[in-house]
């Protein structure tokens, strides 16, 4: 006896397919989000720590003259607040402009997500209490410091450098994380190339009154059709599937004896005809595919397995000929995500139309063509309706779209998380570069001095860049901890890919501290080019 099980969700809330399917992709990029939030926050402090260390002459100045310190540190506050407001008011503008884009990139290949895209209070009373919040938190410290002691820079330069480390560490967390879900991705899309599959076209049939119909009169125009659209010129080979990658699940469900006599868990059965598999591009692993002989209600009732049922009921015997679901195994085709992008690789029986008894109708016409599909599609539209004048025209999509529209959680992920490391990139990118240009201002007279001492242009060159080296190596030697603690989040998102994956570590930290050398190229060129006289004349 097959035993079936029931998975009970809580629907107090609502039970929604696209909560279900993004929900925990969604909270992971709003923990990227805030990393961004964090990373751009520490520029700013350090910025503001620049600015106001350069204006100590005019504190000072303002101090002498009988100004209060809370004053100036209300100041430098107000400051702060403003550009906080200003960048919250950008950022509502361009989530307003960047929710439409995301739905238009969910909506991918299937129809239009319909979703309530205006304005929101709550959304917006949280990004001015967010912008008001970090331009208090990160304007207080930079106020409060450079009021405090104006005569030590030094000071200045180590919490200067502790926020560019802690910049680079939270920068390398995302750009991890953007190489997980993209080399996850590229796993899960498959080996065949987008191009091939943009030449195989998928239609779904469903005829009037198909799930009450008689299966023998569905059989003959299904037939009637595959033959009228193999005979189209530029058509390479058609078929009949009832599943495509954005819909993997069929309607009937078999099981198989285990070694120990009783049945398996439940295994999709899925009604195919002759070329489906060279069709949907899946090769055959031995045996062959079904013919026209294996059609017909009176034929012998024969099967065709992927590797994994082999694995799983015949690892060390060759399965040709041997019992499934009432008749016999004549072929096995090789393991695919074509028709299951997302999940795991388990075990898949195909069978011919009339031998699966699942009483549904409808099916997807395969179509596999030489060249571009979209021209011969025309065509196909002709010869569904010489066959059957009352079937609807569905909306037709290439199997490279379906298989868009199956990976559309994977691909917004890896997407998302691949621009907000490029954005904290960039943000580190930028504090460094500032950093160091203000740390070569600050000793101008100390680069004067070594190179009056006889320090050449590329000993003070390398003096900068490994300064900037170092705060990289710093920030690398935290963000690879942090990521191997936090991969856990990220694992259920992975396919055939540990969040621990040495490759993907070594990459980020190699481009980060890159990067690094990069920003710091500009300010350590100008220090090398300090005219030693002009800097002793400074310090004098």
């Amino acid at each position: 006896m097959v035993e079936w099980h029931i998975q009970m969700l809580p629907v107090a809330a609502g039970l929604s397919q696209l909560r279900l399917q993004f929900s925990q992709a969604l909270f992971l990029l709003m923990g990227a989000v805030g990393i961004v939030l964090l990373i751009a926050c520490a520029n700013t402090a350090n910025l503001l720590l620049a600015r106001a260390a350069a204006r100590r002459r005019e504190f000072t100045m303002r101090l002498a003259l009988g100004a209060s310190r809370g004053r100036l540190v209300r100041q430098l506050l107000a400051e702060s607040l403003v550009l906080a407001a200003m960048g919250g008011a950008s950022g509502v503008l361009l989530a307003a402009w960047g929710t439409r884009l995301l739905v238009l990139y969910l909506s991918v290949g299937r129809s239009p997500i319909a979703l309530n895209l205006s304005p929101d209070v709550r959304v917006v009373a949280f990004t001015v209490a967010a912008s008001l919040l970090t331009g208090l938190l990160f304007g207080l410290a930079p106020a409060l410091k450079s009021t405090g002691n104006l005569c030590t820079v030094r000071s200045r330069i180590r919490p200067g450098r502790t926020l560019a480390v802690a910049q680079v560490a939270l920068s390398l967390l995302l750009l991890i994380a953007a190489g997980l879900f993209t080399r996850s991705l590229q796993n899960l899309s498959g080996s065949e190339s987008g191009q091939t599959r943009e030449r195989v076209l998928t239609v779904r049939v469903e005829p009037h009154g198909s799930e009450s119909a008689n299966r023998i009169a569905l059989d003959a125009k299904y037939r009637d059709l595959i033959r009228r659209v193999e005979e189209l010129p530029g058509v390479r080979s058609a078929s009949m599937a009832e599943v495509t990658p954005s819909s993997p699940n069929g309607g009937n469900f078999g099981a198989m004896r285990t070694t120990s006599g009783k049945y398996s868990e439940p295994i999709p059965v899925i009604e195919t005809y002759p070329n489906y598999f060279a069709s949907a591009g899946i090769p055959m692993a031995a045996g062959r595919d079904l013919t026209t002989r294996d059609l017909n209600n009176e034929s012998p009732t024969v099967c065709i397995v992927n590797e994994a049922l082999v694995r799983a009921f015949y690892p060390n015997a060759n399965p040709i000929g041997l019992p499934c679901e009432g008749g016999q195994i004549v072929g096995v085709v090789k393991d695919s995500r074509a028709m299951n992008p997302t999940g795991s690789i388990e075990p898949l029986i195909y069978m011919a139309y009339l031998h699966s008894h699942t009483g549904r109708g409808a099916m997807v016409l395969y179509v596999r063509s030489a060249g571009e599909a979209s021209w011969i599609l025309p065509r196909i539209r002709e010869e569904v309706g010489k066959v059957d004048p009352t079937v609807p025209q569905f909306q037709v999509h290439t199997l490279a779209q379906e298989m868009d529209a199956a990976l559309v959680r994977e691909r917004l992920v890896a997407t998302l998380s691949s621009l907000f490391g490029v954005a904290a990139l960039l943000l580190a990118c930028v504090g460094l570069y500032g950093l160091l240009a203000f740390a070569v201002v600050q000793r101008t007279g100390e680069v004067g001095i070594r190179m009056a001492l006889g320090a050449a242009r590329g000993d003070v060159l390398w003096m900068v860049l490994r300064e900037a080296i170092a705060l990289a190596l710093a920030g690398v030697a935290i963000g690879i901890p942090s990521a191997l603690a936090l991969g856990h989040w990220a694992a259920g998102l992975l396919f055939q890919l540990k969040p621990t994956d040495p490759l993907t570590l070594l990459a980020a930290s190699l481009l980060l501290v890159f990067v690094a050398a990069v920003a710091s190229y500009l300010p350590a060129r100008r220090a090398s080019r300090i005219d030693p006289m002009t800097a002793l004349r400074q310090v004098g």
